[in-house]
């Protein structure tokens, strides 16, 4: 499912078990990492319908009810009336992996934390750069809030999705940072 945003069409992809991937679209020939793509398999082996991104007219009711839910809340975000999601996720990683995106979603709206915060935080103290490369691989952008990461000095680091993504969406939740 495609919804529009201020940043450009974002895509959604899940199935009945929680949302896979989100993706911007302008970022459509990298792909998500460990998402799952139109034509390609589920962890089933099914193949997932090539319905719901951009340029597809599928009704609302077609997409499992995690994605619709993703759509709203994503909308609600955009809008500046959502501070938390509390759909559904399927996530697929190592156990490292995990362990990352999970400490993610515990930072709070409006609030940034450091690669190495994460790094100690997940019990791994000099793994920052791993973490790094995990924060790099979350399939599940702002809602696996990988934009509140920024560098030790308070500089923006890396984001996936692009610099101009990562600002305008601290800029959203309220927090100016990266003027370093």
């Amino acid at each position: 499912m495609t919804i529009g945003t201020p940043l450009g069409p974002v895509e959604i992809y899940g199935g009945p078990q929680g949302v896979r991937a989100i993706r911007f679209a302008r970022s459509r020939t990298k792909g998500p990492e460990g998402g799952i793509a139109p034509g390609q398999a589920d962890h089933e082996g099914q193949a997932v319908p090539d319905i719901g991104h951009a340029g597809s007219a599928a009704p609302d009711e077609a997409f499992p009810v995690p994605v619709r839910q993703a759509a709203a809340q994503l909308t609600e975000y955009f809008a500046g009336r959502r501070r938390e999601f509390d759909f559904p996720l399927d996530l697929e990683g190592t156990p490292f992996q995990l362990a990352v995106w999970r400490c993610l979603c515990t930072i709070p709206f409006g609030e940034t934390r450091s690669y190495a915060w994460v790094a100690r935080a997940i019990g791994r103290p000099m793994a920052f750069r791993a973490v790094g490369q995990a924060i790099g691989n979350n399939p599940i952008p702002i809602v696996v809030p990988c934009h509140r990461v920024i560098a030790s000095d308070g500089s923006f680091g890396g984001y996936t999705g692009g610099l101009d993504i990562k600002r305008f969406l601290l800029r959203l939740e309220g927090v100016e940072a990266g003027t370093r």
